[in-house]
């Protein structure tokens, strides 16, 4: 699969942060901090964009969809998936039927890995929210620019699944 935006963002400061960590550590930490918060933003970015992508590419003929669509392309996105809720992505499967939902959810629950990855795109997802609504600069993440990356690559997996099941 070719590279992300995320991925050249990552490699071409990684090394530089790799050489900076020994001789300039409080610098390292400041940009790595930096780097990792931009990584999360980035990640829930990217994922809104390819989800939405994939509803408005989905052909139904059911109205309760539709109007899913819109409130995806009027940026409501968000609010889709009820993350205050439960640590799981069966608030916004429920918009494409119970059916859908008992199916895509059965294949997570079944799935180690899957459901690894959902865990990670909830956790960037509700790190996003808190950065963006909580301040970027102040709110704790607690989570190196590696493990951010890390959890992208993995929450990037349940994206592509997300996508395929979408487009069935």
């Amino acid at each position: 699969m070719k590279n992300t935006d995320i991925d050249d963002l990552y490699s071409s400061l990684e090394s530089i942060l790799k050489n900076m960590g020994e001789t300039n550590p409080t610098t390292y930490n400041l940009l790595g901090d930096l780097l990792s918060r931009a990584i999360i933003i980035a990640a829930a970015s990217e994922f809104e964009v390819r989800i939405t992508d994939a509803i408005t590419r989905m052909k139904v003929d059911n109205i309760k969809i539709k109007e899913l669509v819109k409130m995806f392309t009027d940026r409501q996105f968000w609010n889709m998936f009820g993350f205050n809720e439960k640590n799981n992505i069966n608030h916004f499967l429920s918009y494409f039927g119970k059916d859908f939902k008992e199916s895509v959810s059965h294949e997570i629950n079944n799935n180690d890995e899957l459901k690894q990855d959902m865990d990670y795109f909830i956790e960037l997802v509700g790190l996003r929210n808190k950065l963006s609504h909580k301040g970027f600069l102040t709110y704790n993440i607690l989570l190196s620019y590696e493990e951010s990356f890390d959890r992208y690559k993995k929450a990037k997996n349940l994206v592509d699944f997300m996508e395929r099941k979408l487009l069935e």
